[in-house]
């Protein structure tokens, strides 16, 4: 009995941290000298994540929506710093969201994740944020990802030798996958599936 009630929270801890979604929204706050009302004042961008994926994917659909609004857009955020915030502390994108939900809205007891796109001015400003050109919009997914991939598979197997020996095909197919993870989680897990079989089997090995 306990041997079948430890098999149950096994699947469902796996279904809630590989097939779990989170509602999320991203506003603007701008600092250091910074005025653009229409998009201080446009809607929140609302949007549906999986927990596996990242905020550092959402770059182009926040540059899309909020150039729909303002033109000018484009060049704010080339003369400007960038980073995420929830409550004050910065986010650590490097993570995945559901990681970073958990991490910030403990204590909180809230189902949104309330996520402030900081915007500051360059001019006379400098910044510690670790993004390529202070910038989320200059980030280096790819690396986290292959970073975090090759962390992940050492904690469960001993080594990344699985990773390594993926063929560029099969590596451009995952990373690609990783980044749909902004919409959906479903190509992500047919990609691991082949690639290293069923996560359910690799999830109860670090049990």
């Amino acid at each position: 009995m306990i041997e079948i009630l430890e098999d149950k929270s096994l699947n469902l801890s796996h279904k809630v941290v590989h097939s779990g979604v989170l509602l999320t929204s991203i506003d603007v706050d701008f600092r250091g000298g910074n005025d653009c009302s229409r998009i201080l004042h446009a809607p929140k961008l609302c949007l549906v994540l999986p927990r596996i994926g990242y905020l550092l994917s959402l770059a182009d659909t926040i540059q899309d929506y909020y150039s729909s609004i303002d033109k000018e857009f484009l060049k704010i955020i080339e003369n400007n710093f960038s980073w995420f915030e929830f409550d004050g502390s910065i986010i650590n994108s490097q993570f995945p969201v559901g990681l970073l939900f958990d991490k910030h809205c403990k204590n909180h007891n809230s189902i949104l994740f309330n996520i402030k796109l900081v915007l500051q001015s360059k001019n006379g400003m400098r910044t510690t944020i670790h993004y390529d050109k202070g910038s989320i919009f200059n980030n280096n997914l790819t690396k986290i990802i292959t970073n975090n991939i090759k962390l992940s598979q050492t904690i469960m197997f001993g080594d990344c030798r699985r990773f390594q020996k993926l063929s560029k095909r099969e590596y451009q197919e995952l990373i690609n996958s990783i980044f749909s993870l902004s919409r959906t989680t479903g190509n992500y897990e047919n990609v691991i599936l082949r690639l290293f079989g069923p996560t359910q089997e690799m999830f109860t090995k670090i049990k």
